[in-house]
Formats: C-alpha cells, structure tokens, sequence
C-alpha cells in the first residue's frame, strides 16, 4: 500500500512515544512510504525549532525518512481545491504516487475527506484501518 504521511505525523513520529509514532514505524516497515522534499523540509524545520534533540538525532532521523520512502515530484493540483493552498503539494504528492492514503493531522485536509478517489485520514483513522488489513 502506497502511504502519504504529511510532516505533522512525521514530526509526532519523531518527538513522542505515541500513536504517531507507532504508526510511522508501521507504515515504514510494512507499506510504501511517499514523500517529497517541502514534506522533508517542513519535518526538518519543525524539528529544529520544536524539540531539543540534538543535530546529530534529527540527521539520523530524516535519513531514516528519505531511506525508506520514495522520494516525488508532485503532480500539479488546481489550488481551489482545499481550504488553505498551502496543502495542496501533500495532494499532488498522493496524485503523483497513486496513493492508497493520506495520513495526515491537519484539519483543512481531513476536512475533504478524500481527494481524487484517496482518501484523507487521521493518524487514528490511519492505524485503525491499517492494523486491520483495510
């Protein structure tokens, strides 16, 4: 199954125990994992302004990220689509990689709850339907 997992599941995966980071692993060990570089950037920036890890951990972290998953060019989305343009490279990545799903915490995403056939989950949602083969 292809994943599109948006910065703000990456960034909880990294800085707590938790749902998020239990789906991370998940996902990275058993389906595709498909990102591009502002999804990369978004975690990177977060990290490094948000947790008091050190350069070494948030290298390791995001080396870990881009190993694992395939790395895309998005497709091109009209920006009428959602609420707030600023999400719709998370939509072109799920176009361009023919996505199964995208995980994702932000609101003005979820709100759509699908886009183009994909459908937009929560992480709970995400793991729910991922932990029982759906």
């Amino acid at each position: 199954m292809k994943v599109v997992l948006d910065s703000n599941v990456l960034f909880a995966y990294f800085s707590s125990l938790g749902l998020c980071h239990d789906l991370g692993r998940f996902v990275y060990e058993r389906h595709e994992v498909c990102l591009r570089r502002s999804i990369l950037n978004e975690v990177r920036d977060a990290l490094r302004r948000k947790t008091k890890s050190s350069n070494r951990e948030q290298q390791e972290f995001m080396t870990a990220l881009i190993v694992g998953a395939f790395v895309l060019e998005p497709a091109v989305v009209s920006p009428d689509v959602c609420r707030y343009p600023k999400d719709i490279h998370v939509l072109g990545l799920a176009l361009a990689a023919q996505a199964d799903m995208i995980v994702t915490g932000d609101q003005d995403l979820q709100f759509l709850k699908k886009f183009k056939g994909i459908p937009i989950l929560s992480p709970r949602e995400a793991w729910i339907r991922l932990r029982n083969g759906v």
